[in-house]
């Protein structure tokens, strides 16, 4: 089948860098945020998705044990 560009590769982020940036930017900004409360701030639906393709381009995060996100220092 033809690639037309659009179709999920998994070893390939499937958002665009300057999103990625804006997510990782905001978790800097209000470090222990929830993934809930970052998605309502920025109208992300899928944030599972969207926070894995941090580390796919090299912007990393962590996680505390009540889900709270971190830039990982």
């Amino acid at each position: 089948p033809m690639n037309n560009g659009n179709a999920y590769h998994p070893t390939k982020p499937r958002h665009t860098t300057a999103k990625a940036r804006e997510l990782y930017a905001l978790i800097c900004d209000i470090p222990g945020s929830s993934s809930a409360e970052l998605g309502r701030i920025l109208g992300i639906a899928n944030m599972p998705a969207r926070l894995a393709s941090l580390e796919a381009q090299g912007m990393l995060i962590s996680e505390d044990e009540y889900g709270c996100l971190y830039p990982f220092t």
